[in-house]
């Protein structure tokens, strides 16, 4: 709700060229708050640069090849059909006419044959150059986040041998200013986690006073469902009432131990205890309640631990003064 908000205009032009390098530190405007920052070489701040475009450059991050293709071929879904109209209003302006399905259609295809294949490569080898990429990287992981047999390993191997710093409670094992948490574990070469409940890695590698960019790792275990078999059970129901809005499912752990509910579905409804973010953390600020579960997740729930979904969140709260714990569909 507060702080600077930035609107790019005419931003287009960084398609133009799929070798385009720009040194952001000698831009006017907005940039030269990043120039500025830069060259200050404070460490906090390249740390969080470096952090960014790792993520977003890496491991299925929103500026590689393939979610790149996505999500360009999705925007052009969204416009196709307005071109027609714009192409109508602007074909004309600079003489000739171009339309929809000459020119644009054209663009469309450069990008996808040589724009966006290539660009994810430059990018990297110009964030290295200008050091917003350290030289020191993260080791790699395998497999990645999501979900994983219960008891199935997680394998992390250091590049070059780095030493490697890493948590299992969410916490980052670079301290501001760049000394090592006291919280963090350390291996080198290479090692291995045993997963047997959801958990979040963050790991780093360091050499001398480099620390690479920050890798975050999440996985949900999966249990044999049998496992659950007395253990959960549906406890309430409010079926078809005159307002759908208060229809509920009330679940519990009748269990005298944790039950892990990754992967397992509400029949009847559309609802999936799912390894999505956004599924199985609640929000209730989000749906205008006001408030915030806290770090409740969908990953477990301890023995006598109730979980109610429903089909409207609010209305739940209003009739209720409860607040629930997600939402189905269907």
């Amino acid at each position: 709700f507060g702080g600077y908000k930035f609107f790019a205009s005419d931003n287009d032009v960084v398609f133009l060229f799929e070798n385009r390098k720009d040194n952001f530190a000698g831009l006017d405007g907005p940039a030269h708050l990043f120039g500025t920052l830069w060259a200050s070489q404070n460490t906090d701040f390249r740390t969080i640069v470096a952090d960014r475009s790792y993520k977003y450059l890496y491991n299925d991050g929103p500026f590689t090849v393939n979610r790149f293709l996505e999500l360009f071929v999705k925007t052009i879904g969204m416009v196709n059909s307005s071109m027609i109209a714009e192409s109508a209003r602007w074909g004309t302006l600079f003489g000739g006419s171009w339309t929809r399905n000459n020119q644009f259609y054209a663009e469309v295809k450069r990008m996808l044959d040589t724009y966006i294949p290539n660009r994810t490569n430059y990018v990297r080898q110009h964030f290295q150059e200008q050091g917003y990429l350290p030289s020191v990287f993260p080791p790699t992981i395998n497999p990645r986040s999501g979900k994983i047999a219960y008891g199935g390993n997680v394998n992390f191997t250091s590049q070059r041998g780095y030493t490697m710093y890493y948590t299992l409670d969410g916490t980052d094992p670079r301290q501001s200013g760049g000394s090592i948490s006291p919280l963090a574990l350390n291996r080198s070469s290479q090692f291995s986690i045993t997963i047997t409940e959801p958990i979040t890695i963050k790991v780093r590698c360091k050499s001398g006073n480099t620390w690479s960019a920050i890798d975050v790792v999440t996985y949900y275990p999966l249990m044999n469902k049998c496992e659950l078999c007395g253990k959960i059970k549906i406890t309430e129901i409010m079926y078809n009432p005159g307002d759908p809005g208060v229809e509920f499912i009330e679940i519990k752990n009748v269990g005298n131990s944790v039950a892990n509910l990754i992967g397992t579905r509400v029949e009847g409804v559309q609802f999936e205890f799912s390894v999505d973010e956004n599924s199985h953390y609640f929000n209730a600020f989000n749906l205008g309640l006001g408030t915030t579960l806290g770090n409740f997740s969908l990953a477990s729930l301890n023995p006598g631990q109730f979980y109610v979904i429903t089909y409207s969140p609010l209305e739940f709260k209003t009739i209720y003064n409860l607040t629930a714990s997600n939402k189905f569909f269907g």
